[in-house]
């Protein structure tokens, strides 16, 4: 499949203006010599590989037609051609419909594939806890803060600061910066946040980061806080902040 994807690689490029080639260059040369992981950045060129497979495919079948064979051994060497791209695109389908239609009721799918290690369940059992004991006046601090704004109608902030730069460079040896606890508590306690809502993330760096921030922050208390609420799944808890 490689062999064929080279092919139609090589046809489009004899075929193309040069802005075709140029984008398709350029936009390969930042990708691979640009330091940033994140895999969304490859999604633009997938429509470009489905068009190159497409045209090695052709390239394919003109080369086997012209070969000095017999007819049933060209036929056979197209279907060949046909029958693995076909798998391709299945295997594609496939698996683009296992991520759309699958359920795993013991985690929560996200952005791009990922999915949370918590259950949507204890997400609503944390969200009616709060429409139910806080008013409108009452602001939250949580990673999830837009999510919490939307479903309780409480103003959210994420108690954490936010230095993308630190995730990623240098490359290879990030140590994420989202804060120190003193830092954190000051600004929670100058906006009045009365409730902090942790939840159980992944085991990235970033949030990894976060997790020992906000273990460090609770802690950092002098009368330290406890949970007044934990989702059935222990995944999802409620501290009240003292304004200390």
């Amino acid at each position: 499949m490689g062999i064929v994807l080279a092919l139609g690689i090589w046809r489009s490029f004899n075929d193309q203006t040069v802005f075709f080639r140029s984008y398709v260059v350029l936009y390969l040369a930042l990708v691979v010599t640009w330091p940033f992981h994140p895999l969304r950045y490859l999604i633009p060129l997938v429509p470009g590989i489905y068009f190159f497979l497409f045209r090695g495919v052709q390239v394919a079948e003109v080369h086997l037609s012209n070969l000095m064979t017999s007819e049933i051994r060209k036929k056979i060497l197209c279907h060949l051609v046909r029958i693995t791209f076909a798998l391709v695109v299945v295997l594609h389908v496939g698996w683009i419909s296992n991520y759309l239609f699958s359920k795993d009721v013991a985690t929560t799918r996200v952005w791009f594939g990922k999915r949370l290690p918590a259950s949507w369940q204890g997400f609503s059992e944390t969200f009616e806890w709060i429409r139910t004991n806080t008013d409108a006046s009452t602001i939250v601090a949580t990673l999830y803060d837009p999510m919490y704004y939307l479903y309780t109608g409480r103003r959210s902030i994420q108690p954490s600061l936010h230095n993308p730069r630190a995730y990623f460079y240098p490359y290879g040896h990030a140590v994420p910066d989202v804060g120190s606890p003193d830092e954190i508590r000051a600004e929670l306690k100058s906006l009045g946040v009365g409730f902090l809502v942790v939840h159980r993330l992944n085991d990235d760096e970033e949030q990894g980061a976060h997790s020992r921030l906000w273990a460090e922050l609770i802690r950092s208390y002098r009368t330290r806080p406890e949970p007044i609420f934990i989702s059935s799944d222990s995944k999802h808890r409620i501290y009240a902040l003292p304004q200390d």
